[in-house]
């Protein structure tokens, strides 16, 4: 039990480093080292068993903190891997706004579009499957 709680610790501090981030005008050093301290928490939760809830939640926040230092290569990367875990629908649909998010960086607006209908059709099954 002390172990669970301090993953979630963990992964509170790593979620506030990067809202902190957030906080700060993009490319300024406040942003980095904030971001940076957020990778740097998160990095021992992200390499955890795919059945631990922790794990996913800490990936997440990982992909925005590169998304949002401007490594949208690295966030790509991090966000194709994390599908490939086959993660509980939610966390997938947010990778997938993750993703988008991605994309309107690289201003890759056809790619936006693409990724975008498929999110809009996979939030409608799940709708339907939570009012069955």
């Amino acid at each position: 039990q002390l172990g669970a709680l301090q993953k979630n610790v963990a992964l509170r501090r790593g979620s506030a480093y990067c809202q902190q981030g957030r906080s700060y005008p993009a490319g300024s050093a406040d942003r980095i080292a904030a971001l940076t301290q957020a990778l740097q928490t998160l990095e021992p939760l992200v390499g955890l068993d795919p059945s631990d809830p922790v794990l996913f939640m800490a990936r997440l926040e990982e992909i925005s903190a590169h998304r949002l230092l401007g490594e949208v290569g690295i966030a790509d990367r991090k966000i194709q891997a994390l599908q490939q875990l086959m993660p509980p629908p939610s966390v997938s649909l947010a990778a997938r706004a993750e993703q988008l998010r991605v994309l309107l960086l690289r201003q890759q607006l056809c790619g936006f579009f693409q990724t975008f209908l498929v999110l809009r059709h996979f939030d409608r099954i799940e709708v339907g499957k939570q009012l069955a």
